[in-house]
């Protein structure tokens, strides 16, 4: 019992020490101000990794969550973007009604490639413009236009 629980305060100890995830060589892809094991706007939240870059993001896997989305949010604060999960493939299409914030798109199939990448400029038309993958998805991933999705290319892979 008693290695069981120096081993556990080892490990504990040696998660602590590692670092802020960056992007390229010195550019901090998140300045978390979320704590990492609580819920951003409601949202469950989790760090992922697209081709091997740690990313924090918000994840919208229920129907009411991936309709809400990002509406509504004029800053990601501590988050580097929103991660929609569906159970199966899906086809659906997204939209920027009510999102304040131009956005990259990034959709994933079911083993996590990059099937394709849109920008999506916040909404001035009524009704507001769709954008969807090239084939069927399982996991899209919004984030700030021009910011974490900058370098991902087709086959770029989302561990989530």
């Amino acid at each position: 019992m008693k290695r069981l629980v120096v081993g556990t305060v080892l490990l504990l100890v040696a998660g602590c020490g590692a670092g802020a995830a960056t992007i390229g060589s010195s550019v901090p892809v998140s300045t978390p101000s979320v704590p990492r094991t609580e819920r951003w706007n409601g949202f469950e939240t989790r760090q992922i990794t697209l081709n091997g870059t740690p990313l924090f993001v918000a994840v919208a896997s229920t129907r009411d969550e991936r309709t809400r989305g990002l509406s509504g949010v004029s800053d990601l604060d501590g988050i580097d973007g929103m991660l929609f999960f569906f159970e199966g493939s899906s086809t659906a299409k997204f939209w920027m009604k009510d999102t304040l914030i131009d956005l990259d798109i990034a959709f994933f199939d079911t083993l996590g490639r990059l099937l394709t990448v849109r920008t999506m400029p916040v909404c001035t038309e009524d009704p507001c413009p769709t954008y969807g993958s090239t084939g069927p998805y399982r996991w899209a991933l919004e984030a700030p236009a021009g910011r974490a999705l900058a370098d991902v290319a087709p086959g770029s892979l989302l561990v989530p």
